[in-house]
């Protein structure tokens, strides 16, 4: 944590100790906090439009990003959008198709079936590639237009594949 950030800008201090009370758990404080210290700042230098999101906005998106309902990629454009427009961080998953795939019986039909289209590739990681799984998970994520939660597709190929 850059506490200086803090420091140097007292209105960030009181809007983050909102989101903090907001957010109630600490590894999520912690990932607010990261994103305020390099993204939040980085943003602001580059761009003087950038305003602090309303804390309910931002803490929504902290919550969603830690649930592991938008990836960390997501979470980062979103953040780049609350930060010059204020909108409902949910609002914009939901309108840009951003929410993940966390449904394990779909996930895991998504991938029997590149299993099956890769048996090259399956005998790669069985003969001890591991980059050869996320090969297979980077398919997943196409199949799926990049909304499957790759944490769990990798999951499941693991067990599949064991």
């Amino acid at each position: 944590m850059k506490i200086e950030s803090y420091i140097n800008d007292p209105n960030l201090a009181v809007w983050f100790e909102k989101v903090a009370g907001i957010l109630g758990d600490v590894d999520a404080i912690k990932l607010a906090s990261n994103y305020i210290t390099s993204d939040y700042v980085g943003l602001k230098k580059s761009n003087p439009e950038v305003k602090l999101a309303k804390p309910e906005n931002f803490a929504e998106l902290i919550k969603m990003a830690k649930g592991g309902y938008i990836s960390s990629r997501a979470a980062k454009d979103i953040f780049g959008r609350i930060v010059t427009k204020d909108e409902s961080p949910r609002d914009i998953a939901e309108k840009e198709g951003l929410i993940q795939t966390n449904d394990e019986s779909a996930l895991t039909e998504i991938a029997k079936k590149i299993i099956d289209a890769n048996p090259k590739v399956v005998l790669d990681y069985k003969g001890g590639k591991e980059n050869a799984l996320m090969s297979l998970v980077g398919q997943i994520m196409k199949e799926t237009k990049g909304s499957a939660n790759p944490a769990l597709a990798k999951e499941i190929l693991v067990n599949l594949l064991t």
